[in-house]
């Protein structure tokens, strides 16, 4: 099996305040619920881990697509602003709430790599949805992801 694993760490600061929605804990891909399209871009697995860390939210995304296993962990600091990833990958991410959605925007690979996404708490704070826009060399994707709170 291929296997690859990425991670990169970076800073981006509270990303749970009073009023916003609360996304720690560990959330787990719901595949019956997904739309997705472009080349290689439908996932087997998906877990999130968000946690706090200090004053920042630690998060951890593992992904499998195919064969492929792809880990991401950052730390976030929600303000709107961009700062350089740390790790193989390299880049730059910015974070932001937009309402009760947390937006992320990351580059990487020489500005070649791009990636929206934001992340939706359900209003029972069961699910959280994962919406992504990826646009890299190998051409442009979009996915709806579920992830039920476990």
């Amino acid at each position: 099996m291929k296997k690859s694993i990425w991670i990169a760490v970076f800073s981006i600061g509270v990303l749970v305040a009073s009023d916003k929605p609360d996304l720690l804990g560990s959330w787990q891909y719901a595949p019956d619920q997904a739309s997705t399209s472009g080349p290689d871009s439908t996932p087997s697995t998906v877990t999130i881990a968000i946690t706090k860390k200090g004053k920042m939210v630690h998060m951890m995304r593992r992904t499998t697509v195919g064969n492929d296993e792809k880990v991401v962990e950052s730390d976030c600091r929600s303000d709107g602003k961009y700062h350089p990833v740390l790790g193989t990958e390299g880049g730059s991410i910015k974070c932001k709430w937009e309402g009760n959605t947390l937006v992320t925007d990351r580059q990487w690979g020489d500005g070649q790599n791009h990636e929206h996404m934001m992340l939706t708490l359900s209003p029972d704070g069961t699910t959280i949805t994962e919406q992504v826009h990826s646009e890299l060399p190998s051409g442009a994707s979009d996915n709806t992801l579920v992830l039920k709170r476990q």
